[in-house]
């Protein structure tokens, strides 16, 4: 029956692509949106102890790049190369290599899409200036009390972050342009709470 192949199309589809999209739009996010320095810091006040030069690269990146070109690859070929998967052949009583049909790319690219379609909706909507949900206050997070705890000292940052991350003292980042943080966009809203 057909159970096999419809088996193979979501084992094949609906997980990896979805999962290394969301990854790397994550990845994305916390690295550039939210700021490798804020959650570098985040992550020492939770742990204690800050996290190294080579995963800040990492994060920033390694790892993006590694993730986008993965994903270019898996692109070209499903557009431009075979897609096949393994069928039974009764008469030589072996797996032989199929190419699927055409339609089956409209099936791929659905159940990849239901799953990742909604970060740029959301983000496109958000550029828009369109909310789906209330804005809620951000929730208490003990600082202080975590620096107090760990022991956690201002961090100085070294000449190596300043020129790879892009790090500055004034809690932006960038190395080519500034990218906006979650720490920027706070300022910003303190300050329009104090001029009302």
């Amino acid at each position: 029956g057909a159970g096999n192949y419809i088996f193979t199309i979501f084992d094949n589809f609906s997980a990896n692509i979805p999962l290394l999209v969301i990854a790397l739009f994550e990845c994305i996010g916390v690295a550039y949106f939210y700021g490798l320095q804020q959650f570098s810091e985040d992550i020492e006040l939770m742990t204690g102890s800050r996290p190294g030069l080579y995963l800040c690269i990492c994060w920033k990146i390694i790892s993006p790049a590694i993730m986008t070109a993965i994903l270019v690859a898996f692109v070209l070929k499903m557009f431009f190369g075979d897609v096949d998967y393994e069928a039974w052949d009764a008469a030589t009583g072996s797996a032989v290599k199929q190419t699927w049909p055409w339609w089956t790319y409209i099936i791929i690219v659905v159940l990849i899409g239901m799953s990742v379609m909604w970060i740029p909706f959301i983000a496109l909507l958000e550029l828009c200036g369109i909310r789906l949900l209330p804005q809620e206050k951000p929730g208490w997070f003990p600082t202080e009390e975590l620096r107090e705890d760990n022991n956690v000292q201002p961090h100085e940052i070294s000449e190596v972050e300043r020129r790879v991350l892009g790090w500055r003292e004034d809690g932006k980042e960038g190395v080519w342009w500034q990218t906006q943080t979650y720490r920027d966009r706070k300022k910003e809203e303190e300050e329009a709470e104090v001029m009302v």
